[in-house]
């Protein structure tokens, strides 16, 4: 008796798991755009993920970002309910610190049910992250004073007229 209760038991058991296994397969995350972003650092990135139920439930589901250490998650995320079949786009942002060296790095949107741990999905795409530029940040901080004045027209440019001239620094 024990025995058959036993192999009943594990046969539901057996049957629930291949269920939940097959509808979480039927849950799916893509990114909207390109799968490879590029930024610099001290910005915010935003890009925008599909979410897409094509199990015969509905489904009230979750969601949480993977990013590497230092950098920000900004957008809130709250539950929502995907019907059999529907999909909805979900924007995420998050900052990218200004001490980021250049790099690839992964960034993981993962959606899970809230009751069924197992109906989930992920997708991982790369971020770039491109060399800070010294010169850039330089140029910024003396621009004004660069075409406010040119030295060479004895301080009588005409007004918009402006000359830079950059120097080649000898190390």
């Amino acid at each position: 008796m024990k025995r058959k209760l036993l192999a009943i038991t594990f046969c539901l058991l057996t049957l629930t798991a291949a269920y939940v296994i097959a509808e979480g397969r039927s849950m799916e995350v893509r990114p909207v755009g390109r799968g490879l972003l590029e930024t610099r650092p001290a910005e915010i990135v935003t890009t925008t993920f599909r979410v897409t139920n094509n199990t015969s439930k509905k489904y009230e589901f979750i969601s949480n970002i993977e990013l590497p250490k230092g950098w920000l998650f900004i957008t809130e995320d709250f539950p929502f309910d995907l019907g059999p079949n529907e999909n909805r786009t979900k924007p995420i942002s998050f900052f990218v610190p200004e001490t980021t060296p250049a790099g690839k790095y992964k960034i993981t949107y993962i959606v899970r049910a809230r009751k069924y741990p197992a109906v989930r999905d992920f997708f991982t795409i790369d971020v770039v992250v491109l060399p800070h530029s010294k010169l850039d940040k330089q140029s910024e901080k003396h621009l004004p004073s660069v075409l406010a004045k040119n030295p060479e027209a004895g301080d009588k440019s005409a007004p918009g007229e402006a000359r830079v001239i950059l120097k080649k620094k000898e190390c």
